[in-house]
């Protein structure tokens, strides 16, 4: 019986009890080809496994991320401009059912303008529609149009003829809230 000496290691093993192919003894650096003659194959090491990451993984990484953080930050522009049209409809849209509401209670023609008095009536606290919204909410870049609606004593729009449209503006973007003849105050 034949002795093997590999890797500090002592395996043995008959030589005429293997056929010539390739097979692995449990050696963790490689393998044998054992044949009728002894050993006849060589070593082949295993390769290490690698750690961390490469540079083009890296590259590729930064790149998606960079491509997804745009996309957030222009979303998140077009979000916050939506929703400044929409707070400033709001406002809107609650003022005139206020306006409305008061000129039901009171039996009489209410317009926004007598609503901004101060409780006194000597001041006001915005003399239009757009310097109320921008004293509201903070934002100096609202603009509203008409500048004053009124409801008569029964709740009907008197400040023009049919359905009156009033348009929010926060910089190139614009959102209405719409009055029907008949004094119903909707968001569209």
């Amino acid at each position: 019986m034949d002795r093997l000496w590999f890797n500090s290691c002592r395996y043995s093993f008959r030589q005429d009890s293997f056929p010539t192919e390739k097979r692995s003894y449990g050696l963790d650096e490689g393998w044998v080809i054992m044949g009728r003659h002894g050993i006849s194959g060589a070593f082949r090491p295993k390769s290490r496994r690698q750690s961390g990451i490469t540079v083009p993984e890296l590259m590729i990484t930064v790149a998606v991320a960079g491509i997804l953080g745009l996309a957030a930050i222009t979303s998140y522009g077009v979000f916050r401009e939506k929703s400044r049209i929409g707070g400033g409809q709001w406002l809107v849209y609650n003022l005139l059912m206020r306006t409305r509401a008061e000129a039901i209670t009171q039996g009489r023609r209410v317009s926004t303008a007598d609503l901004l008095m101060s409780p006194t009536g000597v001041i006001q606290e915005a003399p239009t529609l757009t310097a109320w919204i921008q004293k509201e909410s903070g934002c100096g870049e609202y603009s509203v149009y008409p500048d004053s609606i009124a409801f008569d004593g029964r709740g009907r729009c008197v400040s023009g003829a049919g359905d009156t449209e009033v348009t929010v503006s926060v910089g190139s973007k614009s959102g209405t809230v719409q009055i029907s003849a008949g004094g119903v105050v909707s968001i569209p």
